[in-house]
This record gives C-alpha cells, sequence and structure tokens, in this order.
C-alpha cells in the first residue's frame, strides 16, 4: 500500500492518530491553543502517513476476517490489536489498525472511552485467533 490509502482514512475520520480517534485530552492539550492543537495534530497524523508498512500488516490481518451486518462490541480496535501483535505480527498503534480497517471498508462504530472503534468481525470468526494467542 502506500500513503495514499492512509490518507484517503484521514479523509473520513480527520481526528486519527497513532492513539485512535483523537487527541487524548490531558491537562496541557486541554487548554492549548486550537493553533496549537492543530499543528500536534498534524504532527500526529504525519507518524501515520510514514507507518506503511504497519498498515500492510494489519491489512493483511484484518483481510480474512469474516464481517457480520452490526459492529461487534465485544471488542474494541484497542484489544484487536493486541490479537494482532500477538500473532507475531508485531507491534502496531492503534491509528494504523483503525486505518486499516476502515480501508478495508469494515463498519465501525465509535468508543469514546478508548478513542477506538467496534468494528462489525464476526465473533465466530475471531474466536480461535483470539484463542490462540
Amino acid at each position: 500500500m502506500t500513503t495514499s490509502a492512509i490518507a484517503a482514512v484521514l479523509l473520513k475520520l480527520p481526528e486519527l492518530t497513532p492513539n485512535g480517534v483523537g487527541l487524548y485530552e490531558d491537562f496541557s492539550r486541554k487548554y492549548m491553543a486550537p493553533e496549537t492543537r492543530a499543528e500536534l495534530l498534524k504532527v500526529e497524523q504525519t507518524r501515520l502517513l510514514n507507518d506503511v508498512a504497519s498498515f500492510d500488516a494489519a491489512c493483511s490481518w484484518l483481510r480474512p476476517l469474516a464481517r457480520i451486518a452490526t459492529v461487534n462490541k465485544k471488542h474494541t480496535t484497542y484489544g484487536l490489536k493486541h490479537i494482532m501483535e500477538r500473532a507475531d505480527f508485531g507491534y502496531v498503534s492503534q491509528g494504523i489498525f483503525i486505518a486499516a480497517a476502515v480501508h478495508l471498508g469494515f463498519v465501525y462504530k465509535l468508543d469514546v472511552e478508548s478513542h477506538g472503534l467496534y468494528l462489525n468481525i464476526s465473533e465466530k470468526a475471531l474466536a480461535p485467533v483470539a484463542a490462540a494467542y
């Protein structure tokens, strides 16, 4: 893949960063000027755009998983990325994992608490993958 695939996802999720959807609102970010926040968002998104290898790995792991009509609320992207990592795919940020899922056309719903997403991944298809690791 290329950075253009990740850039296309950023058009759909303009707040996507390596940590997930949105900047974590710790004290320093909560009170920063809008211009400073925009600069920080740009820096974080540049990190996403430069991580094509992890994006490709996440796409490879996600692609064969069966999909269902609605989102599966048993797992967020944060938990799913850890399952992927334990399957010897190596570290991948939650943001790259999200970018791969959105790029592949998974249906998603935002989980505000985790800065992640719920995806329409079949629990039946995921169970053997998760149990193995």
